[in-house]
């Protein structure tokens, strides 16, 4: 019924509900499926890394202008990987970032096996490619819930509570800079 909701269609009844779902041999308690996502999450911490994009607006010559990063973290360690900032998030600057990152992991000895993202359309099916041409499982979250992207959302939402929204920020360089600074600070904290 819930995800009847998300997609702005009124459900039937619960009782309806539960018969569509033992019609089709599916049990209607909240345990379907194989595991949790809890459990889904302690087996794959190890090797599991989270991203999404981050946008700011930042003062530059021609006024006030978008600014994005793309922010990767690893899900049992917690150690994030920025990629540099860019006006324009395109899909050959997500390539080249996503090659950076696959080098940054291997370098770091942080594992990678699995990868998951939000459904941001700046995530382009090429883009995904590029992971599972480098043996990497994609994981895609479900429609409308940010809360199984949640480590890498509660990053974000660090960096900007916590030291973004402290500054104006002049440009590129200038917003590169308070990023690596913040991020070298996280990792020693």
């Amino acid at each position: 019924m819930g995800e009847l909701k998300k997609l702005g269609i009124k459900p039937p009844s619960r009782n309806t509900v539960k018969n569509i779902l033992k019609e089709n041999g599916l049990d209607p308690g909240p345990k379907r499926g194989v595991g949790t996502w809890d459990e889904f999450l302690k087996i794959h911490a190890a090797t599991l890394w989270q991203f999404d994009f981050f946008s700011k607006k930042v003062l530059t010559v021609k006024g006030f202008r978008d600014l994005y990063l793309l922010i990767f973290l690893h899900v049992e360690t917690r150690r994030v990987y920025i990629t540099p900032s860019t006006f324009h998030p395109n899909e050959a600057w997500v390539h080249e970032q996503t090659q950076a990152f696959l080098k940054n992991a291997h370098e770091t000895g942080l594992g990678a096996t699995v990868v998951m993202h939000d459904r941001d359309t700046k995530f382009t099916v090429s883009f995904d490619e590029i992971f599972q041409s480098a043996n990497l499982e994609v994981k895609t979250a479900a429609y409308r819930s940010p809360n199984t992207n949640a480590f890498v959302e509660r990053f974000i939402q660090m960096l900007e509570q916590e030291c973004l929204d402290y500054f104006i920020v002049f440009g590129q360089e200038h917003m590169d800079h308070i990023v690596s600074e913040m991020v070298a600070y996280y990792h020693e904290k």
